[in-house]
């Protein structure tokens, strides 16, 4: 059974980078090498990390369809391209289980969600999404308290 890449940029100007292209690109290789092939695609450009998974255009069109058995697991780049707020990743997290696929994290490699250790490790990359985020945040604002 194959695989879905779930992309999303916040649309914030991009300032980390991560574009679609680069998600892309990255999860591509994964699929390349690992000979688990990705299929299909889901994308929400320009969406703001706080909005849960699933009611994002492209993050619910996924589970909709994972709930038809159409995939042995979700690809993506990050865990902050799920969303930058724990609780937004912890909710499309147990929707993952329930459904009982797979979770490919490109920047975590062998992380499995289905052992503690795996949880612990996605909970600990969540806390330190929101913390760069709010970081990011609090460095735009002073800037434009200086100009």
């Amino acid at each position: 059974m194959d695989y879905c890449g779930y992309l999303r940029t916040s649309g914030e100007g991009q300032k980390e980078k991560v574009t679609v292209a680069l998600q892309i690109e990255a999860i591509q290789r994964w699929a390349a090498n690992t000979g688990n092939p990705v299929t299909e695609w889901y994308v929400d450009d320009g969406v703001k990390s706080e909005v849960p998974v699933i009611e994002r255009t492209g993050g619910g069109r996924m589970f909709r369809e994972a709930s038809l058995g159409n995939w042995k697991g979700i690809v993506v780049y990050d865990t902050d391209r799920w969303g930058r707020e724990p609780s937004v990743n912890h909710g499309a997290m147990k929707l993952v289980r329930d459904l009982g696929l797979a979770f490919v994290d490109l920047s975590e490699p062998g992380t499995d969600l289905s052992t503690d250790s795996g949880e612990l490790m996605f909970t600990i990359k969540s806390g330190v999404a929101r913390y760069e985020h709010q970081k990011i945040l609090r460095r735009m604002n002073d800037g434009r308290a200086v100009v």
